[in-house]
């Protein structure tokens, strides 16, 4: 339920604030980083669904569903500015190798991608706004999201 009432309110603010990006092409930038973000942190988050499987079955399954939002709100605002599904579907492919070869290809390494992503991710989850904002002030590296 926390999920759906996350993506409802992420969704209105976005539509609220749509005439905001489709006026300048620099606003398109803006939100085509954020896309590509919301698409990291849902490929973090299955890693860690996936690494946590066997241990921990309940954290896995939350680990999941948060992933699952985040890809979903990530392809809603991506459709929205012109991404196709296979750019979409090349990303996450991407994401996948870059963030599984991160961790050495092992779940006994998840360490490195949790140092790096846990903290921007879990911000990531609760509001898109402050993360927006950020971008929209030429933000890009901050201090939870490492480029």
């Amino acid at each position: 339920m926390k999920n759906l009432v996350f993506m409802l309110a992420a969704t209105a603010a976005l539509l609220v604030c749509q005439p905001c990006y489709s006026q300048a092409p620099n606003e398109k930038v803006i939100m085509n980083e954020l896309v590509g973000e919301l698409l990291e942190c849902s490929v973090y988050l299955n890693i860690s669904q996936l690494c946590t499987e066997q241990a921990n079955p309940r954290l896995s399954q939350t680990l999941g569903e948060k992933a699952d939002v985040l890809r979903e709100l990530g392809i809603q605002l991506g459709t929205k500015i012109g991404v196709t599904q296979e750019g979409i579907t090349s990303s996450i492919n991407l994401l996948s190798k870059q963030l599984m070869t991160r961790q050495g290809n092992s779940c006994v390494n998840g360490s490195v991608n949790i140092e790096r992503y846990n903290d921007f991710c879990a911000a990531l989850s609760r509001s898109i706004a402050p993360r927006f904002k950020e971008l929209a002030e030429g933000r890009k590296c901050n201090g939870s999201y490492r480029c």
